[in-house]
């Protein structure tokens, strides 16, 4: 379908648009003139067959905390109108034909938790760093087209938990500004094509429970910290297989 989406609620008090209401709206036309509304926290526009959407009418929405547009056809998208949304919490973009997305937008705002874009071709995004006592938890770009992909935006993110990297086509990742998520507990880079990886800025991670990496990629780390006394739990099933170069 191609739809040019705008907002949502003929009640004001009604502070969720759903599939079902949008199905409801669009059902006479393919096309729907949202109006702004100040009361909407959460708008699901999943698994409609959207190929096109305009954000525009979304600027200003001062209680949006919630954005689903998964499991569409999009294969563009500016989410400037966004940076107007003090409140988000959740952008999921998953599911959809995106080859590039600009997250400049997101990355200004200190409340934003969870930003899933899996499954889509993107080979590039744009990002600023996200700030200091930033709220994100969770990032997840897996089944994408990536062969690069800088972690420097995410060196101030004290609770970030989740990172999916998996099923890409990444050849050469920096790790270290993962070295201060102290809250970092998942980092999944396995179904990549790294010949070689430097681990170092996970050995210490107290919270760190989970890290994949595919069996044929060469893991390294700085032989300064072979004598750490504690290791994190996520790295102890890898450790066996970390050369200590001095050229990590």
């Amino acid at each position: 379908m191609m739809c040019m989406l705008s907002i949502v609620c003929q009640d004001e008090r009604v502070p969720i648009l759903s599939q079902a209401i949008f199905r409801y709206l669009t059902s006479h036309g393919e096309s729907l003139e949202l109006r702004r509304s100040t009361e909407i926290k959460s708008i699901d526009l999943s698994g409609l067959d959207i190929a096109d959407i305009a954000l525009e009418p979304l600027a200003g929405f001062q209680k949006l905390e919630e954005l689903d547009l998964s499991r569409n056809d999009i294969s563009e998208i500016d989410l400037g109108p966004l940076a107007d949304s003090p409140r988000l919490q959740t952008l999921n973009l998953s599911g959809n034909e995106l080859e590039y997305v600009c997250l400049e937008p997101i990355c200004r705002s200190k409340r934003i938790q969870a930003i899933d874009l899996s499954r889509n071709e993107i080979v590039q995004v744009d990002m600023k760093p996200f700030p200091e006592f930033s709220s994100l938890r969770m990032f997840y770009i897996s089944e994408n087209e990536l062969t690069s992909f800088d972690l420097r935006p995410f060196q101030k993110c004290s609770e970030l938990e989740y990172l999916v990297l998996s099923g890409n086509d990444l050849v050469h990742i920096q790790l270290a500004p993962l070295s201060k998520c102290e809250s970092l507990k998942y980092v999944f880079l396995h179904e990549n094509a790294f010949d070689t990886l430097d681990v170092s800025a996970l050995l210490h991670l107290e919270n760190l429970e989970k890290v994949t990496v595919d069996k044929e990629t060469r893991l390294t780390a700085n032989p300064r910290l072979k004598r750490l006394s504690y290791v994190s739990p996520g790295m102890t099933e890898h450790l066996g297989r970390v050369e200590w170069s001095s050229e990590s």
